[in-house]
């Protein structure tokens, strides 16, 4: 099974590690090269640095301003401070890679990264660069960059990387061009020489030869820029044997294993490695980007693999026999979809079928004991016209079938039985100065309403310009949920009845006796007397007009 690359996870800077020289003596021909490449004007000469490790400037003003201005209301409310502290950890590798890379191509400038530098050489460390390159170190905190890399390197075993490196490499060399490198190790060498398993390069060119390393023979180098080293070091290069796909890093002491082989990810494409960028940003992607979807069930199911990288079908999980609750994630440039699933009384495991796409999460409980469902969406601008709600959250236990599904009027919520659904939607709104208001630190402030329904019937859910949610239910049976859901018909039915009234009563006991529900919950459909409250007398008021719609239709 292929290995799992998580890049939410904080990663410790790649330090140099000298191991040995080459015992070839092509050294001085590969500097040849990479002189011609552009190396001695294309590299940006600020040595490799942690942003956390810097005393003279403040993340709270600094990195989390950029990251909030740039990023989706998704990717700005999904734990933000942990995404941007992940690769701010790592170093700035990345950030330098990325500059030289589209300095290089002419995407930038280095007078736009630093008022009158003719050459990356002549770029200075100051504030302004210290944030611009972090600025571009923080692209794998952005949900395109993540999910890129994770399928891609889901998606190809050790061999197609190689190949596909040594492939980017021979066409950038062609247009004189560089390009970004990431590479992924996970042998014991790395735990050995103490230093971290993920490092980004900038990559210039390619050349045949024989190189000799750890007495391993390597017949390819691709020549980089190395943010650890002073310009370019034939030490840090990446040497490749092209008949087996083992690859070296000298500088690193680091090597292919059968086991745990080097792992890389070549990104050519300039427009990705500026979206949302510091400066110049490109404003959108290819689409073969941003169809890409990852799956990952946390813990595999049935033999099937931990991760699972689709495209815009559906991905289907059977689940049997299990005790423990499961997590399982949708995550694309547009929406995440969050669901976790548990054994609602803790005492039998729990079997069922899920299938989940990018607009619809369907559950069937094949077993005997009820599941429990907590689930959360959270779209991308663009992608919730129907209301400003763009988080929503739902939690409710089911014996049947159960689905959620992302309308172009709201979200659709359908079940074959009786149950209890609990439903929240949050929003953010932008400050008088168009700025996303944070809560503190690291999180923005939002507003939030949350409502619990008792119903049988399909039911679709909006939020209206008073900040209230709105039910629908489709009474005609023509597959359109039009017809709103009359105050006092909490069950959805489509009429009012003794049942409204019991079902008030349960809830206003139950709001009762959780003091934090009663403080947040808004529910219209039960609050018959429109008072703001849920209590007996709403459901005296719905017992009263039921007698009275009883007594009229005789």
């Amino acid at each position: 099974m292929k290995k799992i690359i998580s890049l939410l996870s904080a990663l410790t800077m790649i330090a140099a590690f000298p191991l040995s020289t080459s015992a070839n003596a092509q050294d001085a021909e590969l500097a040849a090269l990479a002189d011609s490449l552009g190396a001695q004007t294309d590299c940006l000469m600020i040595p490799n640095f942690k942003y956390f490790d810097d005393e003279n400037i403040d993340p709270s003003t600094v990195i989390y301003d950029d990251f909030f201005r740039r990023c989706s209301v998704l990717e700005a409310t999904y734990s933000p401070e942990s995404q941007i502290s992940s690769a701010l950890l790592k170093g700035s590798d990345m950030g330098i890679a990325i500059l030289e890379v589209l300095t290089h191509n002419g995407v930038i400038t280095p007078d736009d990264i630093q008022k009158g530098a003719d050459s990356l050489k002549d770029i200075t460390r100051d504030d302004n660069t210290v944030r611009i390159i972090e600025g571009y170190q923080m692209q794998q905190a952005f949900t395109h960059f993540n999910n890129y890399i994770t399928t891609y390197l889901n998606s190809k075993n050790s061999a197609e990387q190689t190949d596909a490196l040594i492939t980017a490499a021979e066409q950038s060399m062609k247009e004189n061009k560089y390009f970004l490198i990431n590479m992924y190790c996970f042998n014991e060498k790395i735990q050995e020489a103490k230093i971290g398993n993920q490092h980004s390069f900038c990559g210039i060119g390619i050349e045949d030869g024989k190189w000799s390393w750890n007495e391993k023979e390597y017949d390819k180098c691709i020549l980089t820029l190395d943010s650890n080293a002073s310009g370019f070091d034939e030490n840090y290069c990446i040497y490749i044997n092209s008949k087996d796909h083992t690859s070296c890093i000298p500088a690193y002491g680091i090597y292919s294993e059968d086991w745990a082989p080097l792992m890389y990810a070549a990104i050519t494409d300039d427009g990705f490695l500026n979206y949302k960028g510091m400066i110049n940003p490109s404003d959108s992607i290819s689409k073969e980007i941003s169809d890409l979807t990852f799956v990952s069930p946390g813990v595999s199911i049935d033999g099937k693999p931990e991760t699972h990288i689709t495209g815009r079908e559906n991905a289907h999980y059977e689940i049997r026999d299990l005790w423990c609750s499961k997590d399982i994630r949708r995550l694309n440039t547009d929406r995440w979809i969050d669901i976790q699933l548990s054994n609602a009384y803790q005492r039998f495991t729990y079997n069922c079928d899920v299938d989940i796409s990018d607009d619809v999460i369907s559950i069937k409980n094949t077993g005997d004991d009820a599941i429990d469902i907590n689930g959360q969406i959270r779209m991308s601008e663009g992608t919730y016209d129907f209301t400003p709600y763009y988080w929503w959250y739902f939690n409710t236990s089911v014996n049947g079938e159960f689905s959620t599904e992302i309308k172009d009027n709201g979200i659709l919520f359908k079940t074959d039985k009786s149950t209890e659904l609990v439903i929240s939607a949050g929003k953010w709104t932008l400050d008088d100065e168009g700025i996303y208001p944070r809560r503190n630190q690291s999180s923005i402030a939002t507003t939030s309403i949350t409502s619990i329904i008792q119903t049988a019937n399909n039911v679709l859910v909006t939020v209206d310009s008073n900040d209230d949610f709105r039910f629908f239910i489709d009474d005609n049976c023509d597959g359109i949920y039009d017809a709103p859901v009359q105050t006092g018909d909490i069950n959805c039915d489509g009429k009012i009845s003794a049942s409204d009234a019991s079902q008030v009563l349960s809830l206003y006991s139950r709001l009762s006796t959780t003091r934090y529900l009663a403080n947040i919950v808004n529910n219209p459909v039960a609050d018959m007397n429109g008072d703001g409250k849920i209590n007996s007398i709403d459901a005296s008021d719905i017992l009263s007009k039921y007698a009275e719609l009883s007594t009229s239709h005789r």
